[in-house]
């Protein structure tokens, strides 16, 4: 409710000069909420149904939260490793075989980067090791969508997100409900394709996201 507050304040503001607002998703949240309907107080917006065809979630962040929710999640899982993804394209084309042959899009399969990654870090460098990491996971993420027809993705890792949404042509988002404070689900456009995604920084979220986050989505 505080949140909603301060978006009508900023929104009324902003009809008389120009303001440059700066905060947390929840900040975010609430003016994009606000703008679309004013009299919509602490309701989260109304986003269209996105049919369910596959569920995907990248990790690219080794924050303390997204080990936590990696280690918590039960389901299938790929693995990236740097040292991998430097030595050529198999490592790449092995994990999009992978999820390609699975039979059972619907239940969520989680693709995120070795446990090792710190030794490859060591020898590649944490930006080469990063951009590799980064360039993988948003080619993934196109091919998924645009190739497999998966739905719903669940990035975690800023630096991840913004590769994703790169990746995909996504530059508008339609927020919706939060999974976890925030840490809203949204709906965007890419190359004609309706998806709902879910970006999150590396420490967002309780460790059961990864599973807990499917039932508020779009």
């Amino acid at each position: 409710a505080d949140l909603d507050a301060i978006a009508r304040a900023v929104l009324q503001l902003a009809e008389e000069r120009p303001v440059l607002a700066g905060g947390g998703a929840g900040v975010a949240t609430a003016l994009a909420r606000s703008a679309a309907d004013p009299s919509a107080g602490a309701q989260a917006s109304t986003l269209p149904t996105v049919p369910v065809t596959g569920r995907l979630i990248l990790a690219g962040s080794a924050s303390a939260a997204t080990r936590g929710q990696i280690a918590a999640f039960s389901g299938e899982r790929l693995v990236l490793d740097p040292l991998e993804l430097a030595a050529g394209p198999s490592a790449l084309d092995r994990v999009r075989d992978a999820l390609a042959a699975r039979a059972d899009r619907l239940a969520p399969v989680l693709i995120h980067a070795s446990p090792e990654v710190a030794a490859a870090q060591r020898e590649l460098g944490a930006g080469r090791a990063a951009t590799l990491l980064e360039d993988a996971i948003s080619a993934l993420a196109a091919f998924a969508v645009h190739e497999l027809g998966v739905s719903h993705l669940l990035v975690a890792g800023g630096e991840t997100s913004g590769a994703v949404t790169a990746g995909l042509g996504i530059d508008r988002l339609r927020i919706g409900s939060q999974a976890a404070p925030g840490v809203p689900w949204a709906v965007a456009d890419s190359a004609g394709c309706t998806v709902a995604v879910l970006l999150k920084s590396g420490n967002f979220g309780g460790p059961g996201l990864f599973t807990d986050a499917w039932e508020v989505a779009p």
